[in-house]
């Protein structure tokens, strides 16, 4: 009897913690929305970061926002709660249900690279109430994520790589840490390579397409690298049918090497060897494509595709990424990878996309790749005011400054500097600006 007395008495002392618990938690909550999850700017530019915190419990109390910086040399950052800004604490009161702002600047340095901030709020009466948000900031480059989504391999160092030799840095996002990104998360961002390298791909689902489909209907660039994606799936889905435009597939064929098309963008003359390291290419899907994709690569049948459709554009390849053997150009990693952001573009970056009111009507180069002479075309400013068209290289120095009107529709840049010498092949930048507010563009010079 007295057993039983015992074990009563600890299971109504075990509910009563959890009734009590479950009444504390209830009553100290709080969530983030985040406007932006990634942003662009050039050399030396404040990206302003919008965070709207909320008290969704039933207790006012205090949160603790702390600002943990992953950032560049000579880059910096702050964080702004109600006109104080701080470098890395400050606490908000909040009343339930109460509402507010949090800005987060980071201001990039002078050169091409990425950085991020975690901003991370912490209930004061219940530290077990804590949510972290991740903050990207690009400088003088598209704004590039990497899903590493490989059943927590680290096979996203060959795509990561890759992408660093073509010029360009990415974001990586690791799935098996941060969870899987939602479509709020990718539509941040110009461009998503999402690579499953090895895995079964089983863990992709019906969400993380819905996700896929709202990225692309926003406009957004989807290179999507699967050897098992089409085998993992029971049958067609809408993103296989309407976005890939896969009619048929079979499953786990395997391919030692893949063949470009000829006159394609992408995969003109390539030959990609797929070597056994890091793993094999063995379970390679062939597929079937139907119009509009065209089919780029080949191995006894289509393995990779590309689709250009309404605002988006999308390539695909059934076979692994890693294991392309990097031989002379164009077959390679660094080739392929290279030719598909090209195709994804042309990249426009805006400096202050909220504030072009004022600045142009756009920017536009002709040629890009130029030899001798460029005509940079831009439209009408609103005002009266001169307008500054600056050229940078890509560490972020001034080579050349001119000063438009704003009648003034276009210029000639000739690929010299302040003091009329000659600069070097290379990637420089465009920028049109009216006092703080600006667009950019890449030009590319060619000797």
């Amino acid at each position: 009897m007295r057993k039983k007395k015992h074990v009563f008495l600890l299971l109504a002392m075990i509910l009563m913690y959890i009734l009590f618990a479950s009444s504390v938690y209830g009553s100290f909550q709080f969530e983030f929305r985040v406007h932006d999850y990634a942003k662009e700017g050039l050399f030396y530019y404040p990206l302003l970061f919008k965070v709207d915190i909320e008290n969704t419990g039933t207790e006012a109390d205090t949160i603790d926002l702390d600002l943990t910086k992953n950032l560049p040399p000579g880059w910096y950052a702050d964080l702004c709660v109600r006109g104080k800004c701080v470098q890395d604490h400050i606490e908000i009161d909040l009343l339930a249900g109460q509402s507010d702002s949090i800005l987060v600047d980071i201001y990039l340095g002078g050169a091409q690279d990425v950085g991020s901030v975690i901003l991370t709020g912490t209930m004061r009466s219940e530290p077990l109430e804590t949510h972290s948000v991740i903050l990207v900031g690009f400088c003088a480059q598209p704004s590039i994520l990497l899903v590493d989504d490989d059943n927590g391999g680290s096979y996203e160092t060959y795509l990561a790589a890759a992408i660093d030799s073509a010029g360009y840095k990415a974001w990586i996002w690791d799935v098996s840490l941060d969870g899987r990104p939602g479509s709020s998360q990718l539509n941040s961002y110009w461009s998503v390579f999402w690579t499953t390298a090895d895995g079964d791909a089983a863990y992709i689902t019906s969400t993380d397409e819905s996700d896929w489909i709202d990225f692309l209907e926003n406009g957004g660039n989807l290179f999507l690298a699967s050897m098992n994606y089409l085998s993992s799936r029971g049958s067609s889905t809408t993103f296989i049918s309407d976005y890939l435009h896969i009619g048929g597939w079979d499953s786990d064929v395997g391919a030692a090497s893949v063949g470009g098309v000829s006159g394609d963008a992408i995969s003109d003359g390539m030959s990609l060897s797929l070597g056994s390291s890091p793993f094999t290419a063995s379970e390679t899907d062939i597929f079937v494509s139907t119009s509009p994709s065209e089919t780029i690569f080949t191995a006894s049948g289509g393995v990779g595709l590309k689709v250009a459709e309404a605002s988006h554009k999308l390539v695909f390849l059934s076979f692994p990424f890693e294991p392309i053997v990097n031989s002379s150009d164009p077959h390679n990693q660094k080739t392929l990878i290279s030719r598909v952001i090209e195709w994804f573009g042309p990249y426009e970056a805006s400096v202050g996309r909220d504030d072009m009111t004022n600045a142009a009507l756009g920017l536009s180069i002709s040629p890009n790749p130029f030899t001798d002479r460029a005509s940079i075309w831009f439209g009408k400013a609103s005002g009266n005011g001169n307008r500054r068209l600056a050229i940078y290289d890509v560490k972020g120095c001034l080579i050349r400054s001119l000063l438009v009107s704003g009648n003034e529709t276009s210029a000639i840049w000739d690929g010299k500097d302040e003091r009329g010498r000659s600069i070097p092949s290379g990637i420089y930048f465009v920028r049109l600006s009216n006092g703080q507010r600006g667009i950019v563009h890449k030009i590319v010079l060619t000797r």
